[in-house]
């Protein structure tokens, strides 16, 4: 919730209300709809959570049976906006002790600095595990970092395990972050939603790699990294810049091909057992394309490249979009997968030897109860472009997107990968 002081006056009570009192709790708890571990704290997902408080709101006024239940969703995360919310939220703790135990998520959502390392919540939030740091819009003016120096050190004094940052400012706020980032020695679960990263010089680079200790990230289990317009993301990560304990990677890289500066991170993860890759997806006339575009997943295909125990991985999942602006057949998509590929997948995933699952989640327009749903996706890529991964499980879950009428295209032969070359080229 909005850091703010509120209210709830209900006169019904659960005696009056005829549904079971767990079914009750199921429905408040529905509300707050479960993520993937790759969309928790990035993305889209997480713009609805003023909605989400509208729906606690409401079940809070239903009766004082619900209001117990709903109130701990309320709280669980508190959302900064403003400076003067922070002495909101003292001032409620004080009042109420007990609803500093429902505390998990502080949001730091503002263009001024919000002083939320107070004495009080840090001797009260004994339970809070997660930052949210919305820097995409922090500091009057673009690339400012607004937080005081060594400010990172007060930081450390919450019992943190989960960061998640979403970033756009300058060199020298690029290290700040990181000094954030390292100086939380029991964080598990990093989420990174970047954009317009810096090129930093070789003295920029230097003094990041000098600020990193030998226990930064040493128990982190569990990275995500969406990368957006970061093309020119070459020389922004020092080596370990994740340290080496990473067994669940997430990367969303909607820019082109994954830099070398961030491959070089995965070739250290020996543990690294869950992989998710998002695929931005077209076909291309021109030909400096046709070799990116002849290969399905480049960018998956440039990880699992560079993962150096593949007998650790377990689950692989690949998310599937065309390109906004973009056109795509779907079976030169296929193709691309295939064995007649310049670089089948099958062929690199056999080596892979304890490989459990490989789920597709696709993107199209009539995903439930048109001729492309899953089962049809399923059967095509289990017949044609996985043949020699028959231990694998294969499983595809088809998301509904109404641009993706727009985006694939339908030709006669196209929509079959046993189609010869001449007509997927």
């Amino acid at each position: 919730m909005q850091a703010s002081s509120v209210s709830f006056y209900s006169s019904t009570s659960m005696a009056d209300v005829r549904i079971p009192p767990e079914l009750c709790k199921l429905i408040i708890d529905s509300i707050r709809a479960p993520q993937p571990w790759y969309k928790r704290l990035v993305g889209p997902e997480q713009d609805v959570h003023g909605e989400m408080l509208l729906h606690f709101r409401a079940c809070a006024a239903v009766c004082t049976e619900w209001l117990p239940r709903a109130r701990r969703h309320l709280y669980h995360r508190i959302v900064f906006k403003r400076p003067s919310q922070v002495e909101l939220l003292i001032r409620s703790l004080t009042d109420n002790p007990s609803l500093a135990e429902l505390v998990r998520e502080l949001v730091l959502s503002s263009r001024e600095y919000i002083p939320f390392v107070h004495p009080t919540l840090i001797n009260r939030l004994h339970h809070l595990h997660t930052l949210v740091c919305d820097l995409s819009t922090l500091g009057t003016t673009k690339g400012d970092w607004s937080y005081p120096p060594r400010y990172h050190l007060l930081i450390t004094r919450f019992p943190l395990t989960e960061l998640a940052i979403r970033y756009s400012l300058s060199s020298k706020a690029w290290i700040e972050m990181f000094r954030l980032i390292w100086s939380l020695r029991s964080l598990e679960s990093l989420y990174l939603e970047l954009y317009h990263a810096p090129e930093l010089t070789d003295a920029e680079l230097r003094c990041l790699t000098a600020i990193c200790r030998p226990w930064a990230c040493a128990r982190l289990k569990t990275l995500v990294i969406e990368g957006h317009t970061m093309r020119r993301c070459t020389s922004c990560l020092p080596v370990g810049a994740f340290g080496a304990s990473v067994e669940r990677f997430s990367l969303s890289w909607r820019d082109g091909p994954v830099p070398a500066a961030v491959l070089a991170q995965v070739a250290l993860w020996a543990e690294l057992h869950e992989l998710h890759v998002y695929e931005r997806y077209y076909h291309s006339a021109r030909k400096k394309d046709q070799v990116r575009v002849a290969v399905a997943c480049p960018n998956t295909l440039a990880v699992l490249s560079q993962i150096p125990s593949p007998c650790m991985l377990r689950k692989i999942t690949i998310s599937v979009s065309v390109a906004p602006g973009r056109l795509a057949y779907r079976g030169r998509f296929l193709y691309g997968l295939s064995g007649w590929s310049n670089e089948p997948m099958d062929k690199l995933l056999v080596t892979f030897t304890k490989l459990q699952t490989l789920h597709f989640e696709m993107s199209e327009s009539d995903g439930r109860n048109g001729r492309y749903d899953a089962a049809w996706w399923h059967r095509m890529l289990a017949k044609y472009c996985l043949q020699q991964l028959a231990r694998v499980s294969l499983s595809v879950r088809v998301h509904e997107d109404p641009r993706a009428s727009e985006s694939w295209l339908n030709f006669e032969g196209m929509d079959d990968p046993r189609s010869p070359p001449s007509l997927i080229f």
